[in-house]
């Protein structure tokens, strides 16, 4: 019985992965671990997620180059 409540937990598992697929993306890069540490404690000082570390940074960086640009 449990190899089926186990396989069962598979399926919904992978079901809502592909939800999750589908919804976001993820950019699988690696960092030098300094660079990684720098950054963790960076947010963590400042009460930041990594989603808003790359959305401000996003905008901050699309901002400056459609300056540059004018």
């Amino acid at each position: 019985i449990r190899l089926s409540l186990v396989g069962s937990e598979m399926c919904i598992r992978d079901r809502n992965k592909e939800k999750r697929k589908a919804k976001c993306g993820n950019f699988q890069t690696m960092i030098p671990r300094e660079l990684f540490d720098e950054i963790n404690a960076f947010l963590k000082e400042n009460g930041m997620t990594k989603v808003d570390f790359i959305r401000d940074g996003y905008e901050a960086l699309k901002h400056k180059s459609d300056n540059e640009s004018k």
